[in-house]
């Protein structure tokens, strides 16, 4: 009796350490693989372009062309530069960070409105929009993709 209960309570813990080898396993490889896949095999960001002409006061509308190759959670961190005309040149004026979760796949290219709205200039500019997009993935990896640019664009008034 005393030798089943033995030879059970091995095969037990034999039984333990193989689930957790299996799970720790698992877990590396999915590490691994977040880790090592580049950015641009979840989503890449090709282009952003001026929506409509930029009005003074108003927020600014644009449009970025894109592509969402697997369901990615993406940061943003969208960086508006202009030149007031004072004779100092472009400098950073206001920036705008956002967030979206489990973005879904978009099934090829696409080009998505979207609306920035930070501060925006109140006096004739010249401006354009530098664009950061990172990738957040398991185990707090997280990627940046390229840097995205408009072209300058002028904000005057209606």
């Amino acid at each position: 009796m005393v030798g089943s209960v033995r030879a059970s309570t091995s095969r037990a813990v034999v039984v333990m350490f193989g689930v957790i080898g299996a799970v720790g396993t698992f877990i590396c490889g999915e590490y691994l693989y977040y880790r090592v896949l580049p950015v641009y095999q979840h989503f890449e960001y090709h282009s952003i372009e001026l929506g409509k002409p930029a009005i003074i006061g108003e927020p600014i509308e644009f449009v970025s062309t894109r592509e969402i190759r697997r369901t990615s959670s993406i940061e943003w961190l969208d960086t508006l530069f202009c030149d007031l005309g004072d004779g100092i040149g472009f400098r950073h004026f206001s920036q705008k960070d956002t967030s979206r979760d489990s973005i879904p796949a978009s099934g090829g290219i696409v080009k998505q409105p979207w609306t920035y709205t930070a501060r925006t200039p109140h006096v004739d500019a010249t401006c354009y929009l530098l664009s950061v997009s990172t990738g957040i993935f398991p185990y707090g990896i997280q990627k940046t993709h390229r840097t995205v640019v408009t072209e300058k664009f002028d904000v005057r008034h209606r």
